[in-house]
């Protein structure tokens, strides 16, 4: 539900709008508010993850309730994760955030250090690799714009 002035307007709107129509706009305006409220606990993480581990890691925590699959989260939870030396917890957010978005050099990079840190060269050439493969076809890309 909406409130405007301390009123609901949902059935304002759906005199105004036919009803699928209403459910898709709500739908959509839903979506929008929680991306929003999930951008702020990310945008609030990035400014404790220095100082206030815990903190970071709480409000990240929320950002991915409302958003599992946010990449930037995922990145950031990975690295505080890292930061209180919990590789195996900061090597699965990494793995998550290059899930989500498999042209995320952070991830990779970071999940290759994780892989370094716990003797995986394999893994850590792995890593490389693609953030190298993806960080070429970038600087290709730009270069034919």
């Amino acid at each position: 539900m909406i409130l405007m002035n301390g009123k609901t307007v949902s059935h304002e709107i759906r005199a105004l709008v036919p009803m699928n129509t209403f459910k898709t706009s709500l739908s959509i305006m839903e979506y929008a508010i929680n991306r929003s409220v999930a951008k702020q606990h990310i945008d609030n993480a990035s400014l404790f993850i220095r100082k206030d581990t815990d903190r970071a890691i709480s409000e990240l925590d929320s950002a991915l309730k409302i958003d599992g699959k946010n990449p930037e989260a995922l990145t950031l939870m990975g690295k505080a994760l890292m930061k209180k030396n919990m590789m195996e917890e900061a090597l699965d957010y990494f793995t998550r955030a290059i899930d989500a978005d498999p042209k995320n050099t952070d991830a990779y990079s970071l999940r290759g250090m994780i892989r370094h840190m716990l003797g995986d060269k394999e893994g850590l050439s792995e890593d490389m690799g693609a953030c190298s493969i993806i960080k070429e076809g970038n600087s290709r890309a730009q270069g034919n714009i």
